[in-house]
């Protein structure tokens, strides 16, 4: 969390206060994220960066697989406006 900006620290507060943590640890859940590529376009102002990335969630019954696509776009060069368009 040191190096992410300021919108990485409210997604933590808002899962926190959903209690999104609390809930993995009960239910002894394993969670997974791996990412697969990022592609960059810094030809455009403003400038967007898409991640592509597997998420995996590990139970003790199953294993549950999400193929994610993030888009995040830099209006400024220390603020990222994340966008999500799951696929």
């Amino acid at each position: 969390m040191s190096l992410a900006d300021r919108s990485a620290y409210n997604y933590y507060s808002d899962y926190v206060e959903k209690g999104y943590y609390n809930r993995i640890i009960a239910g002894n859940i394993t969670q997974v994220l791996q990412v697969d590529s990022i592609v960059a376009d810094f030809n455009d102002y403003p400038y967007q960066v898409r991640t592509y990335a597997r998420q995996m969630i590990i139970r003790q019954s199953n294993v549950t697989e999400s193929r994610l696509s993030r888009i995040v776009v830099w209006l400024t060069p220390a603020v990222p406006t994340i966008t999500p368009t799951d696929s």
